[in-house]
């Protein structure tokens, strides 16, 4: 899991407990933010990115899935704060 602050934006990335994901690079620029993550070593997967807006919430929101990248911008990230998480299959 990591935990990225940006002055008032936070990204926390979770990888799923079956694959661990390496993420590289989180940009938040406006109501943009970017994950970029190393792709499972020796496999071909899909992967899906998901966000909450509060740790307390239980829910994660699915932003997309069977993503064929190892990157992906969520155009809708709230401006305040968000937690990510990227998993695989």
């Amino acid at each position: 899991s990591h935990y990225f602050d940006f002055t008032e934006f936070k990204v926390q990335v979770s990888s799923a407990p079956l694959q661990s994901l390496a993420i590289t690079s989180v940009i938040h620029s406006g109501n943009n933010v970017t994950l970029t993550w190393q792709p499972v070593p020796n496999a071909s997967y899909t992967y899906t990115v998901q966000r909450k807006t509060s740790l307390s919430s239980a829910t994660w929101t699915t932003l997309q899935s069977n993503i064929s990248t190892t990157n992906y911008t969520d155009t809708t990230a709230p401006a305040s704060s968000g937690f990510y998480r990227v998993s695989s299959p």
